[in-house]
């Protein structure tokens, strides 16, 4: 396992907490010579300097101007594409992140504990704040609650103390953009859909991986947190803040879930582009998705198991 090596995927979007959060997870790695970061920096070239992590031979670097980035998802998957090289696992994370002391040798324990091939390993990590530098010593574990308005699933936090929280991993449905952790064929196999706008993207990703073979996993351990922007006074810019088009961008993300979920089907060709190189797999279907996660998309039902996260009853 020493030998593993893992590339951290990270979009950056004007976010000064890029900085600590690179200095935090080669500090904190039990084994830093194995970690490469990819770092996608969406910035104000000329006003956003604290927003560029400085040169550095571990990190792997794109910036580009703010006003250019199609939004989340299309960064996620132009690191993957264009950033990650040979590495074995990857964990793709935000740029406003803290790390655990050895946190490369639990995540990889944690990837070992389900005995699966095909596992990923994700969850809402617990939050820390810059105002008082504290940490939650608090488990997340991610459910359902209901649907937005666009009749899509929210999910939210199941918050269990360190004590309460799973000695074991957990099969999950679900999947959190901001920890996922993974052998590097995941993404090759199921690559991130940049035509996702934000809203939506957790949920197709799961569904996605879950029709290719793939399984989730709740950790057994958190190895990070996160910080969690309505927890903190600290204001960072957000990308439908910067664009106009936002809203026009998230109607056609909608219109392209929706067909992929069988939730309504589509004729625009341009919600639909590309759809063939990340649709559903054929490994297991829809409905499985659906029986295994306790849902119904089309008719926005969620079972007892899907809002209180029994996924291993």
């Amino acid at each position: 396992m020493d030998q593993l090596r893992i590339f951290v995927s990270i979009a950056n979007y004007r976010d000064p907490e890029i900085v600590p959060t690179l200095q935090s997870l080669f500090a904190n790695a039990q084994n830093p010579e194995r970690i490469t970061a990819g770092v996608l920096s969406q910035v104000d070239i000329q006003n956003d300097l604290n927003c560029v992590p400085l040169q550095d031979n571990r990190v792997k670097q794109f910036v580009i101007d703010y006003r250019a980035s199609p939004g989340l998802s299309w960064a996620r998957s132009f690191i993957f594409q264009n950033l990650l090289s040979d590495e074995d696992f990857i964990l793709q994370i935000d740029s406003h992140s803290r790390f655990a002391p050895g946190w490369d040798k639990i995540a990889l324990d944690n990837w070992a504990a389900c005995n699966d091939p095909k596992a990923y390993v994700s969850h809402y990590p617990p939050g820390y704040t810059l105002e008082d530098g504290n940490a939650e010593l608090l488990f997340h574990q991610q459910i359902f609650k209901n649907f937005d308005s666009d009749d899509l699933p929210k999910v939210i936090t199941k918050v269990l103390q360190d004590r309460d929280a799973p000695t074991e991993v957990q099969r999950s449905p679900l999947f959190a953009g901001g920890c996922y952790f993974a052998p590097s064929h995941a993404v090759c196999s199921v690559p991130y859909d940049p035509m996702i706008y934000f809203n939506g993207e957790e949920i197709t990703q799961a569904v996605r991986l879950f029709t290719h073979g793939y399984n989730g996993y709740t950790p057994k351990q958190s190895f990070m947190w996160h910080k969690y922007r309505k927890a903190t006074n600290n204001h960072r810019r957000m990308h439908w803040e910067d664009h106009s088009s936002f809203s026009d961008q998230q109607k056609l993300s909608r219109e392209r879930i929706h067909h992929l979920l069988r939730i309504k089907f589509s004729s625009n060709m341009e919600a639909l582009k590309n759809l063939n190189l990340y649709n559903l797999g054929d490994v297991r279907s829809l409905h499985d998705y659906e029986s295994f996660a306790g849902i119904s998309f089309r008719n926005k039902q969620l079972s007892e198991r899907a809002l209180t996260g029994a996924f291993n009853t």
